[in-house]
């Protein structure tokens, strides 16, 4: 398995400060996920793993600064960040996907 962090290019968009913002949020949450899950009595609850991750709840687009604020920051375990990392990645291929079939659309000699 290769480790997409290491060829991305996320590293040079984190914000002024981010390493100290990642401790304070990963020290009021104990280091624990919040990614919501049901549990077997049918509750939604944080799923209270050990974690290491701080998500960006909303990321950022289009080379845009990162929004550092607490409400859209989150703790989360390896297996729930990959799950939402992924969630996020095939949402983008989507739209790009649309957005080329849309491009093609309108090369058509019909609207020229």
């Amino acid at each position: 398995m290769t480790n997409d962090w290491n060829k991305s290019h996320r590293k040079e968009r984190f914000n002024p400060g981010w390493e100290r913002t990642r401790r304070e949020v990963l020290d009021y949450y104990g280091w624990r996920c919040q990614y919501p899950v049901i549990g077997d009595d049918g509750v939604l609850r944080p799923c209270g793993a050990h974690a290491n991750e701080v998500d960006h709840i909303v990321r950022a687009e289009d080379g845009q600064p990162d929004d550092d604020s607490w409400d859209n920051l989150q703790v989360l375990c390896r297996a729930h960040h990959a799950y939402k990392t992924g969630l996020e990645s095939a949402d983008v291929r989507r739209r790009k996907r649309v957005e080329r079939e849309e491009a093609r659309w309108y090369r058509h000699p019909a609207f020229g």
